[in-house]
């Protein structure tokens, strides 16, 4: 499957020499990690309405959630 990843991403970026790609666009095919930045940003879609949801809700910023949830995590 890497092989076949590769010449895609060869194909994508010789085709695009003419014009310079956007930012999203260089994210999900120029990036030296795709498959990384795409759960990322899969994972950013979810976690923006919960940490709005969790600060309307219980008056928690993100950093405070955050370290909560991580304190929570923690053995101890």
């Amino acid at each position: 499957m890497s092989g076949t990843q590769t010449a895609f991403e060869q194909e994508f970026s010789n085709s695009q020499t003419d014009r310079s790609p956007d930012m999203l666009e260089t994210k999900l095919w120029g990036n030296p990690c795709p498959f990384t930045f795409r759960i990322n940003y899969l994972a950013l879609l979810y976690n923006t309405p919960l940490y709005s949801w969790v600060q309307d809700t219980y008056g928690l910023k993100r950093p405070e959630y955050v370290v909560l949830y991580s304190l929570a995590l923690a053995d101890g």
